[in-house]
């Protein structure tokens, strides 16, 4: 077992202690809070490696625009957040497979569609009032994808780990009520925690180091003091930033503005 796997672990852990003993809206409150920390970190690097052209950044205004439109008449709530948490599942994932610095290739896709496949079925019935697919129809995915995968004698740490995060939703989806914010609390913080520790082992040195545990820190108490800014002084216009509705705006920004043109193609399986 690698360390980056028993790392995933622990981190699974504990977000999954915090979830259970929070309430729905403190799960939800929690990881906007965090979120948008976790976002201007990012926004930071990517400006820094020149990840925004012109060209983007004209596109990514055009789709803040759209998307505050959308958010603001309040007539699509429900859909702009099964969009957000699917969209962001499929960033999970992916993020997922690059942090174990594995290559996403057929294999891992059929690995972590069921999991895909029982989030968002969790995020649909719980937003549209759409029936839950029975354990039977979630299993049979799960055949479907997994039996190439044994039969081909592919199956490592990695893979068994994701096939367990599977059987974990699926156990939770059949015997427990989970609500949208504990679901998608649940993956969003794990991904959050995982991205920072994972980043940090990447650098190698001790002062880059330093650097990098201050700008995380002075970014999330920074981002914290906003939000106390927000519900205590009620400060109207930071409810752009935290209110739920944008903020999945904001989620959905993000995670459309990361993932890499390579990692859109996988999709047509290039």
């Amino acid at each position: 077992m690698t360390p980056a796997l028993l790392r995933r672990l622990a981190i699974h852990g504990f977000v999954l202690i915090v979830v259970l003993l929070l309430d729905p809206n403190d799960v939800l409150q929690l990881f906007i809070v965090l979120g948008q920390a976790h976002f201007i970190l990012t926004y930071r690097y990517q400006t820094d490696a020149g990840w925004y052209t012109p060209k983007l950044l004209v596109v990514y205004g055009i789709t803040l625009i759209s998307l505050f439109y959308l958010a603001t008449t309040r007539q699509y709530d429900e859909y702009l957040v099964v969009v957000t948490a699917t969209h962001f599942m499929i960033h999970y994932l992916f993020d997922e497979v690059k942090l174990f610095r594995r290559e996403l290739d057929f294999s891992f896709i059929l690995i972590v569609f069921p999991i895909f496949f029982t989030f968002s079925y969790l995020i649909v019935s719980d937003q549209l009032g759409v029936s839950l697919p029975s354990v039977e129809l979630l299993l049979g995915v799960a055949v479907a994808c997994y039996a190439p995968i044994l039969l081909s004698r592919k199956l490592d740490w990695e893979r068994v780990y994701f096939i367990a995060v599977f059987v974990a939703f699926v156990a939770a989806s059949s015997f427990f009520w989970i609500s949208t914010e504990k679901a998608f609390g649940y993956i969003i913080l794990t991904h959050y925690l995982a991205w920072y520790v994972e980043y940090y082992v990447k650098i190698n040195n001790a002062e880059q180091r330093k650097t990098y545990i201050w700008r995380v820190t002075y970014i999330n108490v920074g981002v914290i003091a906003l939000y106390g800014a927000y519900v205590w002084m009620n400060i109207g216009a930071l409810g752009y930033v935290f209110m739920p509705i944008y903020f999945y705006v904001w989620t959905l920004l993000h995670t459309l503005f990361s993932m890499r043109k390579q990692d859109y193609k996988v999709f047509a399986f290039r």
